[in-house]
C-alpha cells in the first residue's frame, strides 16, 4: 500500500495531509469532486473541470498565487466533456447535448415496436438505430468569459429557428459528426486540427478558433485508428488497418497526399508516441520484432522499426522525453509501476529523476507545456490513491504544490490495500492477479469475489485506484483480479496462449488462482465472480466449469453467444443453462447499446427458469450502459453487493 500522507517526502520536501472522516461504502460510488486538471500552454493558470450540483463547470485557477480567478459555467441542458487549451487565454470545450432530430426518435420508436414482438436476436444493424442520439459541439471561450461562439457542430451552422434539414447536406454531414481534436497546433495560434467520421470515412480539418472557419485537409475512405500531430516539426501520421494489413501514414499538404508505410515487423496495436529533433525521427510503441512492446524509432527511408527501451516480460508503457524530443527514460507496469533514467545528463532529465523519486511506487504523469520548460502538471496514483495532481514549478522555493485531489472526501487510510499474487499453473505457465484484502472482513479469511477481465483483447487487470473492488472490500469482501493467459502486457507467446478467447486454459487461470489463494487462507471457499461484457459471459462459463469452487455467479450485460440461426450456436451459453449448479444475478438496461445484451438476458433468464435454477434479475431501465449518472451506479452495485452478501456469508 503506498499513500501519499503524513510527513516529507523526497527531493522537493513535499508535505502531504489528510483527513480521516466515517466512511460509507457508497462514497466511492460518488461522481468525482474533479474530472480534468489542465495547464495552460504559458504555465501561467490551471483549468479545472469540476463537479457542481447542476453539472459541472470550468475553474480557472491562478497559478501563481493559486486562487481561483474565473468560473466557466454552461447551461444544465450541456454535458461538458473536456477541454482544451487552444492559446494562453483560450478554451476549446466539448459540448454535449441532447438531439431533438423527430427521426431519430421515430427510428428508435419503429425499432422499439418491432423487437418487442419477439425476444430474439435481431440483426446487428438494429444496435445502431437505438444508439444515444447526442449532438456533440465545439464551443470556444475566453477564460475571462468573453467571445464564447460555437465553432463546430450542429450549433455552430444551425440559426436559431431554422430547420437542419435547411442546412445544406455537405455541412450536416460535416457538422454531425463526432469531432475529434487532433493537436492545438501550437505554431499556429488560430487554429486547431480536428479529426471527424461519417459511416465509414475520415476527414481532417483545421478549425479556426474565433470564426469556426473550416479548411478541409483531407478526406479518407477508411477510419484510422490513431492520427497523431507532432507539433515540433508540423508533421500529420496516422496508423490505419485494412485489408487485414496494419500502415503507418505520413500526410504532405501541398500534394494533399498520404504517404504510406507497411514496416514488416508493424502489428495493429502501433502507437505514434512523439518526435525525436536529433534524430529527426518518429518515436512508437509496437514490438518492433521483440516478445513485449517496445519503445522504437520509425526510419522512413528504410522502412523499418527499431527498439531502443524494452523489457524482457512486460510491455513498456510510458516514456519520458527532453525538451528535444530525446528519451530519457520509461516505465512499465509489472505487479507494480516501474520507472528508469537512462540519462540525467539534461536538466529535465534530472528533474523527470527526482520527480519519479518523491513519487516512488505510485503511477506518475507529467505533462509539460511547450512555452515553458520550468512548469509541468503531475498527476500521481496508486490502489488508494485516487488521482491527485501538482504543479511543479522550479521557479518556486516549494517546488511542488497541491492543485487538487479527484476525490477530495476520502481519505487513503480508509480504503483497502491492493496486493500482487504469483503462481505456476499445471502446464508451468506463470499467472499474475492482484487480491484487495478488506481491513473489516465479514470472517477470517474473508469471502472473496473474482472480477472477470471486460476487454482482454485491450487491457489487463492493472494495480491502480478501482471504484468497484473499493466498494466491495468496503463491505468486507476481498477482490481478486487475474491476468490470465491471453491478457495482454506480457508478451505476445503469453497473449497468443489466451487465443481464441474461448479457450477453457482462461478459465482454469481463474479457477486455480482462487484455489492458490485459498490454500494460502488469503480468502475463505465462499467466492462469487462477476463479469461485464465479454467477462459476463467468461464469467458464466467459469461457474459451469467449476461449480464447487464458485458460490454464485454475476453476469452484467452479457452476450451469451446466442442467435436466431440455430447454426451458429455452437458456443451458447443459453443452450447450457441446465448446466448451472449456483445461483445467478442477470444484470442489463432495455435500451441502448444494451439492446442487444437484453436480449441475451431474456433468452438466459427464460432458459434458467425452464430449469428450475436460482436466478436473479436486476433491469437498469435507463439508457446508461456505462453507469455515468451517479444514482444509477448506486443503485446498480447495491443489488450487486446485496446478492453477493446472500450467498457468500
Amino acid at each position: 500500500m503506498r499513500m501519499l500522507i503524513g510527513g516529507l517526502l523526497g527531493l522537493f520536501g513535499l508535505a502531504f495531509s489528510s483527513h480521516l472522516a466515517a466512511f460509507e461504502p457508497q462514497e466511492i460510488l460518488k461522481d468525482p469532486d474533479y474530472y480534468q486538471v489542465s495547464l495552460s500552454p504559458d504555465g501561467k493558470h490551471i483549468g479545472l473541470l469540476k463537479k457542481t450540483d447542476d453539472g459541472k463547470e470550468i475553474l480557472i485557477v491562478d497559478s501563481k498565487t493559486m486562487k481561483a480567478v474565473n468560473v466557466l459555467v454552461f447551461p444544465e441542458d450541456n454535458e461538458l466533456n473536456q477541454f482544451y487549451w487552444a492559446t494562453d487565454e483560450r478554451l476549446i470545450v466539448d459540448l454535449s447535448s441532447e438531439s431533438k432530430t423527430k427521426n431519430s426518435y421515430q427510428k428508435r420508436s419503429d425499432f422499439d415496436r418491432k423487437i418487442s414482438k419477439s425476444h430474439r436476436i435481431k440483426v446487428r444493424r438494429a444496435r445502431d438505430l437505438v444508439r444515444e442520439f447526442r449532438n456533440t459541439d465545439l464551443y470556444a471561450i475566453n477564460i475571462d468569459n468573453s467571445e464564447g461562439k460555437f465553432i463546430f457542430g450542429k450549433r455552430a451552422i444551425q440559426k436559431r429557428g431554422q430547420d437542419w434539414y435547411e442546412v445544406s447536406k455537405e455541412k450536416r454531414q460535416t457538422h454531425q459528426s463526432k469531432p475529434h481534436v487532433i493537436s492545438i497546433m501550437p505554431s499556429d495560434p488560430e487554429h486547431i486540427l480536428i479529426r471527424t467520421h461519417y459511416k465509414n470515412s475520415s476527414s481532417v480539418f483545421k478549425l479556426n478558433i474565433d470564426t469556426g472557419g473550416l479548411e478541409r485537409w483531407i478526406d479518407m475512405e477508411y477510419r484510422p485508428q490513431q492520427f497523431k500531430y507532432f507539433d515540433s516539426v508540423n508533421e500529420l501520421w496516422n496508423v490505419s488497418y485494412e485489408n487485414k494489413q496494419a500502415f503507418l501514414e505520413k500526410f504532405h499538404p501541398k500534394a494533399g497526399k498520404w504517404q504510406r508505410y507497411e514496416p514488416k515487423s508493424m502489428t495493429r496495436d502501433l502507437e505514434l508516441i512523439d518526435f525525436d529533433l536529433e534524430k529527426e525521427l518518429p518515436i512508437v510503441s509496437d514490438y518492433c520484432g521483440n516478445n513485449t512492446r517496445s519503445f522504437c524509432y520509425f526510419d522512413p527511408q528504410r522502412g523499418k522499426l527499431d527498439p531502443f527501451f524494452n523489457e524482457y516480460s512486460y510491455g513498456v508503457e510510458q516514456l519520458f522525453l527532453s525538451k528535444k524530443g530525446e528519451p530519457v527514460g520509461y516505465g512499465w507496469l509489472g505487479e507494480y509501476p516501474q520507472y528508469k533514467m537512462t540519462s540525467n545528463e539534461t536538466q529535465r532529465a534530472k528533474v523527470i529523476a527526482g520527480l519519479l523519486d518523491t513519487f516512488k511506487g505510485f503511477h506518475i504523469d507529467i505533462e509539460w507545456q511547450y512555452k515553458t520548460a520550468n512548469k509541468a502538471l503531475i498527476t500521481v496514483h496508486g490502489d488508494v490513491q485516487a488521482p491527485t495532481w501538482y504543479l511543479f514549478d522550479a521557479n518556486r522555493k516549494e517546488k511542488l504544490v497541491y492543485v487538487a485531489s479527484e476525490r477530495k472526501s476520502i481519505a487513503p487510510k480508509q480504503l483497502n490495500t491492493t496486493y500482487s499474487f504469483k503462481f505456476d499453473s499445471l502446464d508451468e505457465v506463470t499467472i499474475q492477479g492482484y487480491a484487495t484484502l478488506p481491513q473489516k472482513p465479514l470472517s477470517s479469511p474473508p469471502p472473496a469475489v473474482v472480477i472477470f477481465n471486460s476487454n482482454i483483447y485491450e487491457n489487463r487487470m492493472r494495480w491502480s485506484f478501482d471504484p468497484l473492488v473499493q466498494f466491495i472490500s468496503a463491505h468486507g469482501v476481498a477482490v481478486v483480479q487475474v491476468n490470465h493467459r491471453g491478457t495482454p502486457g506480457f508478451g505476445e507467446a503469453f497473449k497468443n496462449l489466451g487465443r481464441p478467447i474461448h479457450k477453457d486454459s482462461i478459465l482454469q487461470d481463474v479457477i486455480d488462482a482462487v484455489d492458490y489463494l485459498q490454500k494460502n487462507k488469503q480468502i475463505s471457499q465462499k467466492v462469487c465472480i462477476l463479469g461485464k461484457d465479454r467477462g459476463a459471459q467468461s464469467a458464466f462459463k467459469a461457474s459451469l466449469l467449476a461449480p464447487k469452487t464458485f458460490s454464485c455467479v454475476i453476469s452484467d450485460s452479457a452476450r451469451f453467444s446466442h442467435y436466431e440461426d440455430e447454426s451458429k450456436n455452437k458456443y451458447s451459453l443459453v443452450n447450457r443453462a441446465d448446466e448451472q449448479q449456483v445461483p445467478v444475478l442477470l444484470m442489463y438496461g432495455q435500451k441502448g447499446k444494451e439492446k442487444l445484451e437484453y436480449n441475451q438476458g431474456i433468452l438466459m433468464q427464460e432458459a434458467l427458469k425452464k430449469h428450475k435454477k436460482v436466478v436473479e434479475v436486476y433491469e437498469r431501465n435507463e439508457d446508461d450502459y456505462y453507469l455515468n449518472d451517479e444514482s444509477h451506479r448506486a443503485a446498480h452495485f447495491e443489488a450487486m453487493i446485496n446478492f453477493v452478501l446472500r450467498y457468500i456469508k
